[in-house]
């Protein structure tokens, strides 16, 4: 079951932050870490989108089907979060 609001989408995100930090110390299962630095960047949009968006719970894929990607660049541009490439350490989107 999905988190229903923007307060626990964050606490699933700060559990894969958490899961992240861990593993990335261990320097043993870097790929996992990535993996998990992932998700939690994921669930906190998920948690900006509802926040933005004043959902009262997490829609059903038949009524919002672009909410249920793991895509992060579907996701930014869903929240409306403008990212600029003029910062030279900022994401590639390319």
């Amino acid at each position: 079951m999905d988190p229903q609001s923007p307060f626990e989408w964050l606490s699933v995100a700060k559990q894969h932050e958490a899961s992240a930090r861990l593993l990335a110390e261990s320097r043993v299962a870097a790929a996992q870490a990535y993996s998990h630095a992932g998700f939690a960047v994921e669930r906190a949009l998920k948690a900006y989108i509802m926040w933005k968006g004043r959902l009262n719970g997490w829609p059903d894929r038949d009524s919002r089907p672009e909410l249920y990607t793991h895509d992060l660049r579907k996701l930014v541009g869903i929240a409306g979060i403008q990212l600029s490439t003029i910062d030279p350490i900022g994401p590639r989107l390319w």
